[in-house]
């Protein structure tokens, strides 16, 4: 079995971009745990917005086998995060003829991290058995002395703990603030509300991670967390809000004189509700990345590691031409540079971990009916 770390990128697309996408609508929390806070005023004349993509490592903190979290689980959640974020979640056709204009693409994005801290590769994923109870309520959580899971670099990555905060349920998940100057930086989701979880209708689609990673990139609640028309959420295209709504509102919502954005993911409404980020949150987040988390963005944790295998007899594989657009073409290199047609079994994946393409038997095959982007190699021969 010969594995390559190098990777196929087809076209020019500098970034990873997702084109399917699990077509179900997604989630909100029961309860937010995130407190207010305030930020700076930033110059937004000189706020330069570009496509981001964060890594992240998702810490998996559980006592019981229920509370594990699968490998494609993760993955689908990770999926249904950027779909919100990037505006190409399949319930876009819920938001009100009104504020449709308001939608944003927020152009972030968030990948599995393939990179380690110390440069190794990795599937961004760490499953921690702990025998502590409601370990995401206590500081044990990101202590592993204590039964959690030590933060990776928060500079360089979205730290996320899944885990059980409360027995009951009570609390969905919490973020960091930030700026703030605390022993760990990120998002804890409680185990029943992450990935899709049909038991937990209606909050059972992932959104809770939608919201909560709003607040990490500095969002606040819609209303401003005070159930008054006088506090703002700092942000000029979401409208002034008197309370938090919940269930799923029917039909238009006033208060403070005007319609309410409850389908906002930065309300708590149910997970069939949620849809929407605005062109005002879109620039606050890319604030909060430039003034707090700047260094996020020129991090490795996404880059892909390679390295290269050579045989007792030192023999290669060639992959050519790269990048492609229409077809790939593998051959051997031996130690005398000729090349050599052989047959190899073929898979492609994308860098979400799914199959995309499988090809027994072949050398030569169509890339033809795979959107841009780039992709992982594997080579049996």
């Amino acid at each position: 079995m010969v594995i390559l770390g190098n990777y196929i990128k087809v076209s020019s697309f500098l970034f990873c971009v997702i084109f399917h996408l699990v077509n179900v609508p997604l989630l909100a929390q029961k309860i937010c745990a995130t407190p207010y806070f305030s930020l700076p005023v930033f110059d937004r004349d000189n706020i330069i917005v570009q496509p981001i993509t964060i890594p992240v490592v998702v810490h998996v903190l559980y006592q019981f086998e229920d509370q594990l979290k699968s490998f494609d689980d993760i993955q689908n959640q990770i999926v249904s995060l950027n779909a919100d974020f990037l505006r190409l979640n399949p319930d876009t056709i819920q938001t009100p003829l009104i504020f449709r204009s308001l939608a944003a693409d927020t152009e972030i994005s968030f990948c599995l991290a393939s990179q380690d801290p110390g440069g190794e590769p990795t599937s961004g994923i760490i499953p921690i058995q702990t025998n502590e109870p409601e370990i995401g309520i206590t500081n044990a959580f990101f202590n592993s002395p204590n039964g959690g899971s030590d933060p990776w670099d928060p500079s360089q990555y979205l730290n996320i703990w899944v885990c059980e905060i409360l027995a009951d349920g009570s609390i969905a998940g919490f973020s960091s603030i930030p700026g703030e100057n605390s022993d760990w930086d990120g998002v804890v989701i409680d185990y029943r509300y992450f990935g899709f979880d049909s038991n937990l209708i209606p909050h059972h689609l992932g959104r809770t991670l939608t919201h909560e990673v709003g607040h990490w990139l500095g969002l606040l609640h819609t209303w401003g967390d005070e159930n008054s028309c006088l506090v703002d959420d700092l942000v000029d295209d979401t409208p002034l809000q008197m309370q938090p709504y919940r269930d799923c509102p029917q039909g238009d919502q006033i208060s403070c004189g005007s319609q309410d954005m409850f389908m906002n993911f930065m309300d708590l409404v149910d997970d069939n509700c949620m849809n929407i980020f605005t062109q005002g949150q879109k620039l606050r987040m890319h604030e909060v990345i430039m003034q707090y988390r700047n260094a996020i963005v020129t991090s490795a944790g996404c880059r892909l590691v390679t390295h290269e295998f050579d045989s007792e007899i030192s023999r290669q594989i060639r992959i050519f031409p790269n990048p492609a657009s229409h077809w790939l073409e593998i051959s051997w290199e031996q130690q005398d540079r000729d090349y050599h047609t052989h047959l190899f079994n073929v898979q492609l994946f994308n860098t979400q971990g799914q199959l995309v393409s499988a090809h027994n038997a072949a050398n030569k095959i169509s890339l033809r009916t795979l959107p841009a982007g780039l992709y992982l190699l594997s080579v049996q021969s």
